[in-house]
């Protein structure tokens, strides 16, 4: 026979278990339909708009396959766009930090060399090729586009 003690913590335990377990559930859930940015990561960007395309619109399979192409030409050109920007975008930020670091200490020129590094590392996420389009990304604000006048 259990004490009256072991059945509070008996269901202490559950009840510690299931919150664990919706935790771990909403972190999952999440990460695969809650964050666009994610799904965009794992999908590349044509995936992604052809996912909220099919979503929105009920595509049918015949037109998924008649619109995937048309949409995977779009996000390549539109790469193909943007390419030279960024790589402006790029000498010109390397110029002023060069101006930037002749006013810093050694050690600060350091630091900055190192966030300089880091800021590199995640450019490509937000780039071509295979990077999401600049701005807020489909899912977030703005969607779903609505025809008709922009909002004032």
């Amino acid at each position: 026979m259990m004490h009256k003690s072991g059945y509070w913590l008996t269901g202490l335990g559950l009840f510690f278990m299931g919150a664990l377990t919706g935790s771990l559930a909403m972190g999952a859930w999440f990460f695969n339909q809650g964050n666009p940015m994610a799904r965009m990561e794992r999908m590349g960007p044509a995936g992604f708009v052809m996912d909220r395309l099919s979503h929105e619109l009920d595509l049918t399979e015949a037109q998924k396959q008649q619109i995937a192409p048309l949409v995977k030409d779009m996000m390549e050109r539109g790469d193909a766009l943007r390419k030279p920007c960024m790589e402006a975008e790029d000498k010109l930020f390397e110029e002023e930090q060069g101006k930037i670091s002749a006013f810093l200490t050694p050690e600060q020129a350091a630091r900055q060399a190192e966030m300089l590094v880091r800021m590199k590392a995640h450019r490509p996420r937000f780039g071509p090729p295979g990077g999401g389009p600049p701005g807020p990304p489909p899912g977030g604000p703005g969607w779903p586009f609505h025809p008709g006048p922009p909002p004032r």
